[in-house]
């Protein structure tokens, strides 16, 4: 049952729908909640600078793909390429590391403790439910040369 909700609802819905649920929380939580860091500066500055970093490691694969007709869902094509290049040199999964940075980076903007738990759900959801079928995915397509890959580049960092 759960695994028939994932999926039908692909990666982007649940970072979005896990950043409307932290601006709610902000909104409705922030009177009461335990802050992260005690300076709001310190907090901003921060979430910021994780925010912005994650949304950039996030965003430059997709460039990567457009540039060589790679779908970003539905798996590799046929003349898609093997990427092992760029930030797929030292992780297998930029984009969902760059959103779970970014998930960091807006729990520390709403600087409201309980939202750490936002990246971390979203780290368990990917490699439960999307980061093995599309292993799988690259694997049947790539054979050797992603198990080569695999075991050269680490899943996450």
């Amino acid at each position: 049952m759960v695994e028939l909700l994932f999926h039908s609802v692909k990666p982007p819905a649940i970072y979005k729908a896990m950043l409307v649920t932290m601006a709610t929380g902000k909104l409705v939580l922030w009177p009461f909640a335990a802050p992260i860091l005690d300076s709001s500066w310190l907090s901003v500055a921060s979430g910021l600078l994780l925010f912005g970093g994650g949304a950039l490691l996030a965003v430059a694969p997709k460039k990567l793909f457009q540039r060589t007709q790679t779908p970003m869902m539905g798996g590799p094509s046929k003349t898609s390429p093997l990427h092992t290049e760029h930030a797929f040199a030292h992780t297998r999964n930029p984009m969902y590391l760059g959103i779970s940075i970014g998930l960091a980076g807006a729990a520390l903007l709403t600087n409201i403790r309980v939202h750490l738990i936002f990246p971390v759900v979203n780290v368990l959801i990917m490699n439960t439910f999307y980061i093995p079928k599309e292993e799988a995915e690259l694997l049947k397509r790539f054979g050797k040369e992603y198990g080569d890959y695999r075991k050269r580049v680490r899943r996450w960092i």
